[in-house]
């Protein structure tokens, strides 16, 4: 097993609760607006473009869900990364005296 960070875990767990969330809300529309008077076939039928539809938005959630954490990672390491740094002006005014 590849070394996993803190960071790695919990981008992981969240990805996961959104699958959860969206796959449910999903799921919940499906069945709002699939018919009651259906034969086997157009269940069996309903039933896999649910499943279709369900994966679909998930995919793009979580895709967008990370990729909005790991813009604020980077956002975070280039604030804290220009903290750190000295200032330009600091510089000179070392190098003047």
């Amino acid at each position: 097993m590849e070394n996993k960070t803190k960071i790695d875990l919990a981008i992981g767990g969240a990805e996961l609760l959104t699958a959860i969330g969206v796959s449910t809300l999903v799921g919940g529309a499906v069945v709002l607006v699939k018919p009651a008077n259906l034969g086997v076939i157009r269940k069996m039928a309903c039933s896999a473009a649910g499943l279709a539809i369900a994966s679909m938005a998930t995919d793009g959630v979580v895709a967008y869900v990370d990729k909005s954490i790991h813009s604020a990672i980077d956002s975070v390491k280039t604030a804290l990364a220009n903290a750190k740094a000295p200032k330009e002006s600091e510089d000179k005014e070392v190098t003047e005296e």
